[in-house]
């Protein structure tokens, strides 16, 4: 596994940040990982707040990045363990975060994956209406045309997904065009 001069820099600044407080950390920066946190429940941690904010923010994304990369290489417990031991990093904290680390890489993993991939979401239906705006409080004369369209999408797990936005002529010409292009697409795939 590769990473950055800045990352490996992240884990030597851990050694600024009290032991007292590493558990907290990596419990929320797993929690981000497995989008169980927010990020910002980072910056209202009491017992993180005692940390110059720089600091943390740099330790922090060296860390998300770090384990996104384990994950990404595919490393055990073990292997990432025997990494930030090579790097100095210290001792209770390598302890700290490959047992999480072992805890969580599957769910990690399932989570992340999830989000990317080739499937795309199947358009199942299109609501449009036109609006023609004559002015507003700000132009006294616009005299165009405002398409509201509403599309519903159906995802991999095969939940509607309902999308709205307005547009103009020529992003409506545009979206069409696409479209078109799509349906033939898929018509010569066949």
């Amino acid at each position: 596994m590769e990473l950055s001069k800045t990352n490996l820099n992240s884990l030597s600044l851990l050694k600024k940040i009290p032991k007292s407080v590493h558990q907290e950390l990596l419990s929320l920066v797993f929690g981000v990982l497995l989008q169980q946190v927010d990020e910002t429940e980072i910056e209202k941690s009491q017992t993180l707040k005692q940390i110059d904010s720089t600091l943390l923010k740099e330790v922090y994304s060296g860390l998300i990045t770090i384990i996104i990369q384990a994950i990404k290489a595919n490393l055990n417990e073990k292997s990432l363990a025997h990494f930030l031991k090579d790097t100095n990093s210290p001792t209770e904290f390598v302890g700290l975060l490959s047992t999480a680390y072992g805890k969580t890489f599957q769910k990690i993993r399932e989570t992340h994956l999830e989000t990317t991939g080739f499937y795309l979401k199947r358009l199942i239906s299109i609501n449009w209406r036109m609006d023609y705006i004559i002015k507003s409080n700000k132009i006294e004369q616009i005299d165009k045309p405002v398409y509201f369209i509403d599309l519903n999408l159906q995802k991999k797990d095969g939940q509607i997904e309902k999308l709205k936005f307005s547009c103009d002529t020529n992003q409506l010409q545009d979206l069409v065009t696409t479209l078109k292009d799509a349906v033939l697409a898929k018509k010569t795939q066949k």
